[in-house]
């Protein structure tokens, strides 16, 4: 779907190029987030953002700021999952950082579920972000290929990140058998 700022970007494009060009820009993004405009997980400009930008706007705490954030890494789970991958591993994970980690994967997963599953394989296994990302990411590859995460699922090492894995999918195999199907 087109967002909000999409529109008003076209807009503003016949009206001030120079200023529309600079909205489209990542860094645009940073100032719309500290100027509490609403975020998209689908925001073009998400996909230019290098890690200070990317710093920038999870530190920037406002009204909605966790759940703008949440949006950003989801959107970083479509267009630059390597950026908020490093990201999230040197976070603490906490009551607003672990929702973002939960988010994020399940956007990649939905995306490139060989990939995040890849991913939450080399996290340490002792690490929240391990149980949180191996949750969401079993949860996400099931609704497309439940088969395949559930023996995804099985090669990872018995433990709290399989355990977790294991709890994000669903529990009945005929449930998992309904969600492949179109």
């Amino acid at each position: 779907g087109t967002g909000a700022g999409t529109l008003v970007l076209w807009s503003q494009a016949f009206e001030n190029p120079e200023k529309a060009a600079d909205r489209a820009s990542p860094a645009g993004l940073v100032q719309d987030f500290q100027q509490d405009q609403y975020i998209r997980a689908n925001d073009p400009r998400i996909a230019g953002l290098n890690m200070d930008q990317l710093e920038t706007l999870i530190g920037s705490e406002g009204a909605g700021g966790s759940y703008r954030a949440r949006e950003i890494l989801a959107g970083l789970g479509e267009a630059n999952p390597r950026l908020a991958a490093t990201w999230l591993e040197s976070a603490t994970l906490d009551s607003t950082t672990g929702p973002m980690a939960a988010r994020f994967s399940a956007s990649w997963a939905g995306n490139e579920p060989a990939a995040a599953a890849a991913w939450v394989q080399g996290l340490p296994p002792d690490s929240h972000l391990a149980r949180v990302a191996a949750r969401n990411v079993a949860g996400q590859y099931a609704r497309y290929a439940p088969d395949q995460a559930s023996a995804w699922v099985e090669t990872l090492p018995a433990g709290p990140v399989q355990e977790a894995a294991r709890a994000g999918l669903p529990a009945d195999p005929a449930a998992r058998a309904e969600l492949s199907k179109p």
